[in-house]
C-alpha cells in the first residue's frame, strides 16, 4: 500500500511539474507572439483589427485553407530570418513544363 501512495505522490510531483513547464512554454510563446507584432509593425492598431485578422487565422488553421496557409508562410518566410541552428528550406525544384501539342515526351 505504501508503495501506491508513493507512486500516487510521484504522479502528482511529476503532474506539477509539466504543468509548470506548460504554464512557461505558453508565456513564451505569448511574449514572442508579441514581439512578431512589434516587427510587423501592429502592436499598436485597434484590438478589433488583431482579432479579425487572429479569427481569419483561425479559420484558415479549422479548414485547412492551403491557399491561405501557404501564402502566409510564404510571406513571413521572406521577412523572417531563419531560426539560429536552423538551416533554411530549400527551393523545391519546379517541374519541368508539360510538353507542347505535337511534341514528343522523352523519358531519360
Amino acid at each position: 500500500m505504501a508503495d501506491l501512495t508513493k507512486a500516487l505522490a510521484d504522479l502528482d510531483a511529476e503532474r506539477a511539474k509539466l504543468e509548470a513547464k506548460r504554464l512557461g512554454l505558453i508565456a513564451d510563446r505569448k511574449k514572442a507572439v508579441g514581439d512578431l507584432a512589434e516587427k510587423a509593425g501592429v502592436l499598436a492598431i485597434a484590438d478589433d483589427i488583431l482579432f479579425g485578422a487572429f479569427a481569419d487565422i483561425a479559420t484558415a488553421l479549422r479548414t485547412s485553407d492551403q491557399v491561405k496557409l501557404q501564402a502566409w508562410a510564404s510571406s513571413g518566410g521572406a521577412v523572417q530570418p531563419p531560426k539560429r541552428g536552423r538551416k533554411p528550406k530549400a527551393a523545391k525544384a519546379a517541374a519541368p513544363p508539360p510538353p507542347s501539342p505535337g511534341e514528343v515526351e522523352t523519358v531519360g
